[in-house]
């Protein structure tokens, strides 16, 4: 008799327990865990904001409530959604870092840093990919990866952190390349040949990044990263090598690869400009 009114407290305790933190297998949970599935595995982004949005916050627990701050904020910026304060992240950042996921506390510093860079605070953005950059562990290799390749893009932008940048491109590239994302591997290479095609000593290096993302690119039928480096090529054997008959193949290239997804009429100038370079090269009298 005493052991069973032991245990009706002891239920109750354990119910209450569970009302707190959420547990993982609520209804609200699960439905989070398939958003995260789109924004992640799937990324199918757009699909993930719509089912977020049909969601109705103002009834979730802590636990879901952090979950859902989480989410929201980086379908936000996976959308290109901006935020305009740190609110929602901060939540999901001071649940997690005392109830346990560290995955989930590595990605919610990823995301404040993310907000912070779009909020146009450089500062505090270096500091939050920082913190997860530490605070990832030695198997989350995703989390680590995101957060070098957003410092890196960081460090490009500020003349302070000249040998930072280069460093955390090669050692977000190495992640992805074991992790097998081949979408991310192009985001890495057509950085990397950007930054080297800027210095006027590196123009071997740009060619040997820019020339991988093409590869990469076309094997995965990533017409936007086809685009861009081929432009990138066409205008670097045109101004600096003057390999005209080259720049205009790579030109006509690029405009193929976007023409049913990117409006850049530039292009179209310059695979005229091109044209009228390399005859103007034919009509120069040999010297």
């Amino acid at each position: 008799m005493r052991s069973q009114n032991l245990i009706i407290p002891l239920l109750l305790f354990c119910l209450a327990l569970a009302c707190c933190n959420g547990g993982s297998n609520t209804a609200n949970m699960r439905e989070l865990s398939a958003i995260d599935s789109l924004l992640s595995k799937a990324r199918q982004y757009e699909l993930a904001q719509q089912r977020l949005d049909s969601l109705h916050p103002d009834g979730f627990n802590k636990a879901e409530r952090a979950y859902y701050s989480l989410l929201l904020t980086q379908s936000h910026y996976k959308n290109y959604i901006n935020d305009t304060t740190d609110a929602m992240i901060n939540d999901a950042v001071d649940y997690y870092e005392h109830h346990g996921d560290r995955e989930k506390y590595t990605r919610s510093l990823l995301y404040k840093g993310c907000v912070y860079q779009v909020m146009g605070d450089a500062e505090n953005a270096i500091t939050s990919y920082k913190d997860a950059e530490n605070a990832a562990e030695d198997g989350d290799l995703e989390n680590k990866a995101f957060a070098k390749l957003r410092l890196a893009t960081l460090y490009a932008d500020n003349s302070n952190y000249a040998d930072l940048k280069i460093r955390k491109y090669k050692e977000a590239l190495d992640l992805y390349n074991q992790l097998g994302d081949k979408h991310y591997q192009i985001v890495c290479l057509t950085d990397m040949g950007g930054f080297y095609r800027s210095l006027p000593d590196n123009r071997d290096s740009a060619l040997y990044y820019i020339n991988q993302a093409i590869k990469l690119a076309e094997a995965e039928h990533e017409n936007w990263f086809l685009f861009q480096n081929l432009y990138q090529r066409a205008e670097m054997y045109c101004l600096i090598t003057k390999e005209y008959d080259k720049a205009k193949v790579d030109i006509l290239k690029a405009i193929e690869a976007g023409k049913d997804e990117i409006d850049h009429p530039r292009a179209h100038y310059v695979a005229a400009e091109k044209s009228c370079a390399r005859q103007r090269h034919d009509e120069q009298p040999h010297q």
